[in-house]
């Protein structure tokens, strides 16, 4: 039986376990992991189906915008269509989806209601992260407790809400959501409002 060389073994049992802790400890573990997921993403194979039962949204979520103003509610954004996300940004999946919400976010911004919930305990560190990769979406964090219809046990959670007051869409888990077929179906949601006002 041949020893391995020093430098074989390390390269065999060390590096990788060292290049995960100085990522983990520098803070950029989770961006890496998304640029990973980010790749699977790009595969088509998280694309959201939007075949799905309605059920009451709730309009009593508070909330305090990122950028400073006054607080807000989703009963302000009533009649509209509302694309609700609850992300941090320690997710790996939630940073692996943020580059396609944002090309979401340009192309519909003016159709429908983006309102990105930051979950991170630091504030700080998901300003940097915001500030760092550029993004114009709304940004929101919590101003009350979140009620039940909202109630998840994983993030990243993705809500559509119709002009007309319900959860059409709920995805747990990353997605690509810019793809012709969801745009579609927002706009759907709209062209019912307005053909059948309530």
């Amino acid at each position: 039986m041949t020893r391995k060389k020093p430098l074989r073994f390390f390269l065999d049992w060390l590096l990788l376990p060292t290049v995960i802790l100085v990522l983990y400890l520098s803070g950029w573990l989770p961006e890496v992991q998304g640029f990973v997921q980010r790749g699977v993403l790009a595969t088509g194979l998280f694309n959201p189906t939007t075949e799905q039962e309605a059920a009451p949204a709730a309009y009593d979520l508070a909330l305090v915008p990122f950028a400073g103003g006054p607080a807000a509610s989703l009963q302000q954004w009533r009649g509209k269509t509302i694309f609700l996300n609850f992300w941090a940004s320690w997710c790996p999946p939630c940073v692996a989806e943020m580059p396609d919400i944002q090309q979401l976010y340009e192309t519909m911004g003016d159709e429908v209601v983006f309102v990105l919930v930051d979950l991170d305990e630091d504030r700080a560190k998901a300003e940097r992260f915001l500030a760092r990769k550029g993004y114009t979406f709304p940004v929101y964090r919590l101003a009350g407790s979140l009620p039940a219809a909202y109630a998840s046990n994983s993030i990243p959670t993705t809500y559509v809400i119709s002009p007309d007051g319900e959860i059409r869409w709920r995805h747990a888990g990353m997605a690509q959501y810019n793809t012709d077929q969801f745009q579609q179906f927002l706009r759907t949601l709209e062209d019912d409002a307005q053909d059948h006002p309530r």
